[in-house]
């Protein structure tokens, strides 16, 4: 749904797309940081990642 959403301009799913995908990137952000402060290692922090938008 997201990926066909940047094709569509004048309808609102591009900017629910985009705020989506924001949310996702701000989640891996605190994913990465908390794992850095947990002194977990990379490989572990890489599998909980989320996929982002594209």
């Amino acid at each position: 749904m997201y990926g066909v959403a940047k094709y569509k301009a004048l309808t609102i799913e591009p900017l629910v797309a985009y705020v989506y995908a924001k949310e996702t990137e701000i989640k891996n952000i605190r994913i990465l940081l908390t794992g850095k402060i947990n002194q977990i290692e990379p490989k572990n922090i890489k599998e909980r990642l989320r996929d982002s938008y594209v």
